[in-house]
């Protein structure tokens, strides 16, 4: 988890102690979901350098378990997310630009 610490230590917000628990719960749920500890970190270390306050941090696993629902797998879905998460301003938006 040095890495996470690292990643959330550069945040410039004043909530990033904060986010690096909803990041490490994020790691969590991501690893329980199958995912590879490399695409898991990969991942949260993207979020982690978004704007995304870290309270939505869960919406972020929440659309990879939409994106199974439309036969889309948690690989591809990690993807699209690390792509788009530097663009997404909100939880909304990423939803719009990895799911439609």
């Amino acid at each position: 988890l040095t890495e996470l610490l690292v990643a959330f230590n550069q945040q410039k917000s004043k909530d990033k102690w904060d986010n690096y628990r909803f990041g490490c719960s994020l790691y969590a749920a991501l690893l329980q979901w199958g995912i590879d500890q490399k695409n898991s970190m990969a991942l949260v270390v993207a979020v982690s350098r978004s704007s995304l306050p870290g309270a939505d941090y869960r919406g972020v696993l929440d659309l990879i378990i939409a994106g199974g629902k439309l036969r889309v797998v948690p690989e591809v879905m990690t993807e699209r997310i690390i792509q788009a998460v530097p663009k997404a301003r909100s939880i909304e938006a990423l939803e719009t630009r990895v799911l439609y």
